[in-house]
């Protein structure tokens, strides 16, 4: 499982002396998307099991919390493209301000969450875990 893509000041903010090891974190509104709301993209080539997996979890996240995650429009500057294309579950850390932000959700990945075992990243918990950490900052 790869997780987290991180800018270097993000990193340096979780990893080092001045940071998360220093009691910090990246909370903030620098990296939160912009009046939390988060424009998306889905790959064409993720299925339809997968697409209302993906629902499921956006729901869940709605209901519960003040995020609003809907389809991007030509008039947005900034989205997250959720694909299946690459090996691995990974997403970017916040609102970086990138016009296209990736998300990717391997279907076929094997991983171990401590003491949880998932045969793939399109868990309704890894979902809302990997949606959520597009949010991380909210």
């Amino acid at each position: 499982m790869d997780d987290m893509i991180l800018t270097q000041k993000q990193f340096r903010s979780f990893f080092t002396k001045e940071g998360a090891f220093a009691g910090r974190s990246v909370r903030g509104y620098e990296y939160a998307w912009p009046k939390a709301i988060v424009p998306i993209l889905i790959d064409d080539k993720i299925g339809e099991r997968q697409r209302q997996m993906i629902a499921d979890a956006i729901n869940t996240i709605a209901s519960k919390t003040c995020i609003r995650i809907r389809p991007a429009t030509r008039y947005d500057d900034y989205a997250v493209f959720i694909t299946n294309q690459h090996n691995g579950c990974f997403s970017e850390v916040g609102f970086v301000k990138k016009s296209t932000q990736l998300m990717n959700l391997h279907p076929e990945v094997a991983i171990t969450l401590q003491f949880i075992s998932m045969s793939s990243c399109m868990s309704l918990a890894l979902l809302m875990s990997k949606v959520l950490q597009i949010e991380i900052n909210m």
